[in-house]
């Protein structure tokens, strides 16, 4: 007990380091995951020997949490109101992916094993186990990743929604997959035969994943709905997923003490299914992914951290070659299925011809299974989890570069497009403190006088001909305001915005559509607001850095209530215009193509939401 204390309080200490030096390795345009596995097999027995042999094994309850979790999000990932809309390219290039990545890498694995000379011992049924195996591993992908590299570009769009779906859904794929190919390497390596008592049993296998995955996921809904406090919470979903492998083991056990032939649950399958039911199934949606997004951070550094512990560098170093091989020959099956899937679909331009950059990368899932099919067959040797490892660092590393490339080659990619652009008329200290403070908000501002809208050029153009996204006026000449507003209205411009003195025009500016501010009323509204709502005041009075506003046009809704658009806890919508409408929206408001929303949150959240939304 004391030996698996101090263990413990090591690996502790490592994941510190690891977490901190994971965003070192963001800085150089690296994922911090390939940071965590770097100080994981820096401090394995092979380096500096912190962690020594049979550390890994020791911590075997480590990465049982961590995979829970994994599968938990994986699981949470599949909301099927997302999914529905792209069913078919989704479902096509699934299966073509499956299909094609199944047959190229399993027989690439299996001429492998005859060359490499840490695998050429094993006899024709273990190398076919292998291949299995091997090829269920590497055809996942990783949904968390591909979401990271989205985030940080801002990317948002058809081929975005889509890539991001059939990464979702392959990962069930080889879930499934891997639950089979598990029963089919048992049976290869273990002399079993394969026979129709093998397929009911692999049957029994499967719909008892289903079933108790089912039952898990309506468990998880009650305790969510209890809104217990955070930490009891979050330590009760680990608890859960933790006890998924513990009944795998005790079924495993039972059947073969009291039955003629082996029961095995997949806990992977089963966890997954639980995300799945509490997403879909029950109304604890938005809590579970908060409880995820709460401890996620710490369970994929323990996870990846303890995977570089695992790790044999010797063997690594040994099956680099190989891995390189296998790197390029599991992209160019995954690009043939992803054009075979896409030509069955009917999908043209870019999802036929790009969609494969975006289904390269690798991670959590990839690497568990790798541990998991370790773990469960050492018959194979060490080398077989150390070669797919090393295939999935290479993915894991490699993919984000080709997803980000991909989302740069669509024109999904926020950071390509011109900035918005606001006009400002006027002079004095007002108008250049407004002129600063939007520049800081990455708006492109212009200056315009009378004459622009004499002449009908209000804002002026960029390259690209078009005019400003908004025009404010605040000269000192209503009339010359007027002048600029109506200039601005008539070339089509969304928002325009007036400081009007003299109230016997105002009906004019009204009249045409500008939003009036009126320096007679404006103090005494603010202060209202101050005095009745001093938080929302301060939004006006005090912006922070911490809290954003902005204005999102939606683009990608499609009539979904609120509550299935998946926007990001710390985001909350303030108000919403539909036409003319105005709206309050709460959960079950409708939200369709084109509406306006008003969020407020983190400015990186902002982002996300904005991507979510299309706008």
């Amino acid at each position: 007990m004391t030996d698996t204390l101090t263990l413990l309080l090591v690996f502790g200490l490592v994941c510190l380091a690891s977490h901190r030096i994971g965003r070192w390795f963001t800085a150089l345009g690296l994922p911090y995951i390939t940071g965590y596995l770097a100080v994981g097999a820096l401090a394995g027995p092979f380096a500096l020997d912190v962690l020594g042999e049979g550390a890994a094994d020791q911590l075997r309850f480590v990465d049982e949490v961590a995979l829970g979790v994994i599968a938990f999000v994986a699981g949470s990932e599949l909301f099927l109101p997302d999914l529905r809309r792209r069913l078919r390219p989704i479902l096509a290039m699934t299966a073509g992916v499956a299909a094609v990545g199944v047959v190229v890498i399993g027989l690439s694995i299996y001429v492998l094993t005859g060359l490499l000379s840490f695998t050429a011992d094993l006899d024709t049924s273990a190398r076919v186990a292998t291949s299995i195996l091997g090829a269920a591993v590497l055809l996942a992908l990783s949904p968390p990743s591909t979401i990271a590299v989205i985030k940080e570009v801002g990317a948002r769009g058809p081929f975005t929604s889509t890539a991001l779906s059939v990464t979702i859904v392959m990962d069930v794929v080889v879930v499934v997959s891997f639950a089979t190919a598990a029963s089919l390497a048992a049976a290869l390596v273990r002399g079993e035969s394969l026979d129709v008592l093998f397929v009911g049993v692999l049957a029994i296998d499967l719909a008892l994943a289903g079933g108790l995955g089912l039952a898990l996921g309506r468990l998880l809904g009650l305790v969510l709905a209890r809104r217990l406090p955070s930490p009891l919470t979050a330590a009760i979903v680990l608890v859960l997923g933790f006890g998924a492998y513990g009944l795998a083991d005790l079924v495993d056990t039972w059947s073969l003490a009291n039955l003629p032939f082996e029961i095995y649950i997949e806990p992977l399958l089963l966890t997954l299914v639980a995300g799945f039911t509490v997403t879909n199934l029950t109304d604890q949606r938005e809590a579970f992914e908060e409880v995820l997004h709460d401890v996620g951070p710490a369970v994929y550094v323990a996870f990846f951290t303890l995977t570089g512990v695992s790790l044999k560098l010797d063997t690594l170093l040994a099956v680099l070659p190989a891995a390189g091989v296998l790197f390029l020959v599991r992209v160019g099956a995954i690009a043939a299925g992803t054009t075979l899937g896409a030509r069955i679909a009917g999908a043209e331009g870019v999802l036929r011809r790009r969609t494969w950059m975006a289904l390269v990368t690798q991670a959590g899932i990839a690497l568990g299974l790798a541990r998991e099919a370790g773990l469960q067959f050492p018959e194979l040797g060490a080398a077989f989890t150390t070669l797919i490892i090393a295939v999935v660092v290479l993915n894991e590393v490699l993919g984000p570069m080709l997803l980000k490339r991909a989302l740069e080659q669509v024109g999904e990619v926020a950071t390509g497009r011109s900035k918005q652009m606001v006009a400002l008329h006027g002079e004095g200290r007002s108008t250049d403190l407004l002129g600063t403070r939007l520049s800081e908000q990455g708006w492109a501002v212009s200056y315009v006088g009378e004459h622009d809208a004499a002449d009908g050029t209000v804002g002026g153009t960029e390259e690209d001909g078009r005019g400003p996204d908004a025009v404010v006026a605040l000269g000192e000449h209503d009339v010359a305001n007027l002048r600029v507003c109506t200039a601005a209205v008539d070339r089509g411009v969304e928002t325009v915005i007036a400081r009007v003195r003299d109230a016997a025009l105002l009906p004019e500016f009204l009249a045409i559509g500008v939003l009036v501010v009126d320096p007679t009323t404006a103090d005494v509204t603010l202060l209202e607001s101050a005095v009745r709502t001093p938080d929302t005041a301060s939004l006006i009075l005090r912006p922070d850095d911490a809290r954003s506003v902005e204005e999102v046009t939606v683009a990608s809704a499609g009539g979904r209530q609120l509550r299935e658009l998946r926007l990001p806890q710390d985001v909350l919508v303030m108000t919403g215009r539909h036409g003319r409408a105005a709206l309050v929206p709460g959960g079950f408001t409708r939200i369709h193509d084109g509406d306006q929303l008003t969020l407020i949150g983190p400015a990186d959240a902002i982002a996300e939401a904005a991507a979510r939304l299309g706008g």
